[in-house]
């Protein structure tokens, strides 16, 4: 377990030394002592996010900078990518060509009708035709080969004119359905074009800019960071020996760098994240920061930390330097060493539940 702490949030206890005979030598004490887990990690306010293009292209408008308030749906920053441009427009004529095919006076399907028109036309002069030889068949005024021919003729000209029907009906279908795609592709390229001119989601205040007008971005480029103006969080990285101690509603003790005064501040943690991260073997911690808002806090701000994991008024304590093989002392006058129950430590004490009184001599070698 790390209890390390850099800045002194504990009591202060005055032990009185002595040396002899090459050792120093200590007695135990009664004090108020204060188990801490020291963390650090870094301030971001509530809703913090890194904005981030769609698309790659060249910022051609940066509308707000660091420090300004905004509202969901102002606009941000605008990109520029004249490959969008192009394929925008590209579609657009592309759905009006479509329309015009599908319109009710499109050369397109005119042909279509026309060929129709004339199939109706020719089923109307065969049908007429058909009739008149049936007719003169009955009054034996014409032969079986002519009325055959006729009937022949009849029902060429009724199965091209279905086919001629069918055939419109089909191209105006498809004409319609080609229509129908092209708005969509088109309405598609533009969603993508106004995807370069980017919003904001949330209400917020602006903590970064991060690019230029002119500069090349992609999809893997920050632009900025936003997040709540005045309310913000922090994420701790704790020791994977210390994960077991901490637990949601502990208080906390913090110190910035980034603030000359040594001011501390509280907070509480909120919930610890389930996962180690391999390489530095820490655990993140989600907690509660308060400052007294006459400080300017930036994101991503370094803190340290003491996470509160207990605390114990009047308890018997040794220096932690006089502890040996985990639980093992060294008593003035015994050979043997002296195995005693642990309490709680902090940086500088360990209290002694069991195994010494006040008034035993604690010898420490000096080497």
């Amino acid at each position: 377990m790390k209890v390390i702490t850099k800045f002194a949030i504990f009591s202060a206890a005055i032990l009185l030394f002595s040396c002899s005979g090459g050792h120093k030598t200590v007695s135990p004490i009664k004090k108020d002592l204060v188990q801490a887990v020291y963390a650090s990690g870094k301030v971001f306010p509530i809703g913090y996010y890194k904005l981030q293009a769609k698309y790659p292209g060249y910022v051609k408008a940066i509308y707000v900078k660091p420090g300004d308030l905004i509202k969901k749906g102002d606009t941000l920053i605008a990109i520029r990518n004249d490959q969008a441009d192009f394929a925008a427009e590209s579609a657009k004529n592309l759905m009006n060509l479509a329309q015009k095919n599908a319109g009710s006076n499109s050369d397109y399907i005119s042909i279509y009708q026309n060929d129709l028109n004339a199939a109706a036309t020719k089923l109307k002069l065969d049908s007429l035709n058909f009739i008149r030889y049936s007719q003169l068949l009955k009054e034996n005024a014409t032969t079986q080969l002519q009325f055959d021919q006729a009937k022949v003729q009849y029902e060429i000209s009724k199965a091209n004119y279905h086919k001629a029907t069918d055939a419109l009906s089909n191209i105006s279908d498809k004409a319609n359905l080609d229509a129908q795609n092209a708005r969509i592709n088109y309405e598609t390229q533009l969603s993508s074009k106004n995807d370069f001119v980017i919003i904001a989601e949330q209400s917020g205040k602006i903590f970064n800019v991060d690019v230029k007008i002119g500069e090349l971005v992609n999809q893997q480029r920050m632009l900025m960071e936003i997040g709540k103006p005045e309310r913000f969080e922090v994420e701790l990285n704790i020791d994977e020996t210390d994960v077991e101690l901490v637990k949601a509603g502990q208080k906390i003790i913090y110190e910035a760098d980034a603030f000359k005064n040594n001011e501390k501040f509280e907070g509480e943690v909120v919930e610890n994240y389930l996962s180690i991260n391999p390489i530095n073997k820490t655990a993140k911690v989600l907690a509660t920061i308060s400052f007294n808002g006459a400080q300017q806090v930036y994101a991503g701000m370094s803190v340290e930390a003491n996470i509160i994991i207990e605390k114990r008024s009047i308890v018997m304590v040794i220096p932690r330097e006089y502890v040996f093989d985990f639980n093992k002392v060294k008593v003035k006058g015994k050979e043997e060493l002296v195995t005693i129950k642990k309490g709680i430590e902090d940086l500088e004490f360990v209290e002694v539940k069991e195994g010494l009184t006040e008034s035993d001599v604690l010898e420490n070698p000096v080497k």
